[in-house]
C-alpha cells in the first residue's frame, strides 16, 4: 500500500501521516518538493506526505507508483493561526511551495492582530497556501479527512478511512492512544505540535479581521465548507492578550 497524504501546510497532515503509517505498517516521509523523491525506488508500502498543488507531472507519478490519496480539510483561519505561530520555530515554512507567493518572514514574531498578520492572511502567499486541499477535492477516488472529526473522535473518523483504503493492521485504539497530540509534542523541537483545538479563531480573530479574511478567500471557504460564524468576538486588546498567553 502506498498513501499520498497532500493538503495545506498545518492541516494536520503529519499528525495523519503518523496514524496512517501506524495502522497499516508503512514506513513514512514528509518532503516540500516532488523533486526530492527517488519515485521508482520508493517503499513498496509507505506513507508520503507532501504540500503541493495537483500538477499533471504529480498526479503521473501518483498514479504510476499506486498512491492512494488522502487530503485532510482544517478551517483555514485556524490554520492560519497555526501557521503564525509555526513559522516562528521552524524557518523551512520558506519551501513550502518553493516559496510560492512569498514567506512567512514578515510575521514572524506578530500576533492575530497586528498588522502584518494582517497583510499575510488576505496576501498571495496564504492564498497558495490554502488552495492547495480544496485543490486535490476532486483527485480520482481521494479520501477526505476532516482535522476537526480527528481531533474529535479519532478512532472514529480512522474507520471511516478504512471503508476506503481497506482494513488496518494494528488496532486504531491503541495505535491512536501512542499517537496523541500530546504524546506526540515533546517529541518535536520546533513547536510542531501546537495547541490540537479546533476552532481557536474564534478566541484569536475580531470580527472585522476574520471577515476580512474569509472574503479574500471566499472559493477556499466554500469549498472546504467552512464559514466564520461565531456567537461572540473578542475585541483586539482581548485577543492580543489571548495570543501573549498560548504563544
Amino acid at each position: 500500500m502506498r498513501i499520498a497524504v497532500l493538503s495545506s501546510p498545518r492541516s494536520g497532515n503529519t499528525w495523519l501521516r503518523y496514524l496512517l503509517a501506524g495502522l497499516y505498517g508503512l514506513q513514512h516521509q514528509a518532503v516540500h518538493h516532488p523533486g526530492e523523491l527517488e519515485w521508482d525506488g520508493l517503499p513498496e508500502g509507505y506513507v508520503l506526505q507532501l504540500h503541493w498543488h495537483p500538477t499533471d507531472e504529480l498526479r503521473r507519478l501518483l498514479d504510476a507508483g499506486g498512491f492512494r490519496v488522502v487530503t485532510i480539510c482544517r478551517h483555514p483561519l485556524d490554520l492560519l493561526l497555526s501557521i503564525l505561530h509555526f513559522c516562528a520555530h521552524e524557518p523551512e515554512t520558506r519551501h513550502w511551495l518553493e516559496g510560492e507567493g512569498g514567506d512567512e518572514r514578515g510575521i514572524h514574531g506578530q500576533g492575530p492582530t497586528s498588522a502584518a498578520f494582517r497583510e499575510y492572511a488576505v496576501s498571495a502567499r496564504a492564498k497558495a497556501l490554502l488552495a492547495v486541499t480544496p485543490a486535490w477535492l476532486d483527485h480520482p477516488d481521494v479520501t477526505r479527512v476532516r482535522y476537526e472529526d480527528l481531533v474529535r473522535d479519532p478512532v472514529g473518523t480512522l474507520r471511516t478511512v478504512a471503508t476506503t483504503l481497506g482494513p488496518f493492521r494494528g488496532d486504531p485504539t491503541s495505535t491512536v492512544a501512542s499517537l496523541t497530540i500530546e504524546r506526540l509534542r515533546p517529541t518535536s523541537g520546533n513547536s510542531h505540535y501546537w495547541q490540537g483545538r479546533p476552532g481557536l479563531w474564534k478566541t484569536l480573530l475580531p470580527q472585522s479581521l476574520a471577515e476580512t479574511i474569509v472574503e479574500a478567500h471566499a472559493p477556499t471557504f466554500a469549498a472546504l465548507e467552512y464559514a466564520a460564524d461565531s456567537a461572540e468576538w473578542p475585541s483586539a486588546r482581548v485577543a492580543a492578550e489571548r495570543w501573549h498567553q498560548i504563544a
